[in-house]
């Protein structure tokens, strides 16, 4: 295995790589971008149909949670409703950064995005030294760097991006509770599906099943293997495999929309990224 970066676009240079450029026969694989069927159905710069991807397996679900500080007294989203809250995100095609600007037009906050960090560590580190007020983490993240401060009330967990309620934040509302109209209702299924698709590995399109069949066995292999399972725990890496098939029945679902809601969709996507110009 040869590890390859390959950032850029919130992680569609990547997608946009391996659907036209990368080796269709299967020697180059990816921890795929979660925002694929989002991308491939509303970004105009997106080269390729989500549907093509050819999915190996998933290893664990990844819904993100926003949190607050406590420094900024906000407790709640009703809090960030009565006045403005600086938000901080790496980049803006990403769930940390549309999560603030989906809430603005959903649930009537007053979040305002600064992005352009390096990553998610740093953007907690603006809400540590009290350049922000929010940010969003995976619920991995916050695990295994940002526990603590959970723990003890620094930060306030107070909306989740999932398709339905984290069982270790009960009180917290999910983005999907806030959607009223069909068109709201459709985007926010395929904005949720990042959780479900979460840290999942897929081949380029066009690589023959007999080779998928290979990397699929032991791709379940890896997941089965008690060594592995232990070296997993052993970092505070959570398991949550999904199998191939149940991966691209999820994509294919998401996928299933007529032409003119998804330009519906699409217009209701373009007018939220306005909040990033």
């Amino acid at each position: 295995m040869v590890m390859t970066a390959m950032p850029g676009a919130g992680g569609l240079v990547a997608l946009n790589h391996m659907a036209n450029i990368a080796p269709h026969d299967g020697t180059v694989i990816s921890v795929i971008q979660v925002t694929l069927v989002q991308d491939s159905l509303f970004n105009k710069d997106a080269k390729f149909d989500a549907r093509d991807f050819k999915w190996i397996g998933r290893m664990d679900s990844l819904a993100f949670v926003g949190l607050a500080s406590r420094r900024s007294g906000i407790k709640s989203l009703g809090d960030a409703r009565k006045r403005e809250v600086i938000a901080g995100s790496p980049g803006l095609n990403n769930v940390p950064a549309q999560t603030p600007l989906l809430l603005n037009r959903l649930a009537g906050t007053k979040f305002k995005l600064i992005s352009g960090y390096s990553g998610i560590g740093q953007a907690f580190l603006a809400v540590e030294r009290g350049e922000v007020d929010f940010a969003v983490s995976s619920l991995a993240g916050i695990g295994s760097i940002l526990s603590e401060q959970v723990r003890n009330g620094d930060l306030v967990p107070i909306v989740a991006q999932s398709t339905k309620r984290i069982p270790a934040y009960p009180d917290v509302p999910v983005l999907g509770e806030f959607a009223s109209t069909e068109v709201e209702k459709a985007f926010l299924k395929v904005f949720s599906l990042t959780a479900d698709i979460g840290r999942a590995l897929a081949a380029t399109p066009g690589v023959p099943e007999d080779r998928m069949t290979i990397l699929r066995d032991a791709f379940q292999k890896m997941i089965a293997d008690r060594e592995f399972q232990a070296d997993a725990a052993r970092i505070g890496l959570d398991l949550n495999p999904m199998k191939a098939e149940e991966l691209a029945g999820l994509v294919r679902d998401a996928m299933n929309m007529s032409p003119q809601l998804r330009e519906q969709v699409r217009k209701f996507y373009e007018d939220v990224l306005e909040g990033t110009k």
